[in-house]
């Protein structure tokens, strides 16, 4: 199959700022909202958009959302340590 994700928030107006993470995980952060995408799919950007090619296994799960807020708290956290 082949995946295509666009991302926007405040209802498809913002388009994020989309990073890829040590752990080769995908983050897109817009103001204070913020999408992971953690996959073993190889993705690559293409006209604003994140594709790739993958396969479907029943089970699976790969893109968790939370507010900047609690990335913010984590870090903190991380930081005392």
């Amino acid at each position: 199959m082949r995946t295509e994700l666009i991302i926007r928030f405040e209802y498809g107006i913002v388009v994020p700022w989309v990073t890829r993470q040590e752990d080769g995980a995908l983050r897109a952060v817009a103001g204070p909202d913020m999408l992971t995408l953690r996959t073993p799919v190889s993705l690559h950007g293409e006209n604003h958009k994140t594709v790739g090619e993958f396969t479907v296994s029943a089970g699976r799960r790969c893109l968790s959302c939370s507010p900047t807020r609690h990335l913010t708290f984590l870090n903190q956290i991380r930081s005392t340590r």
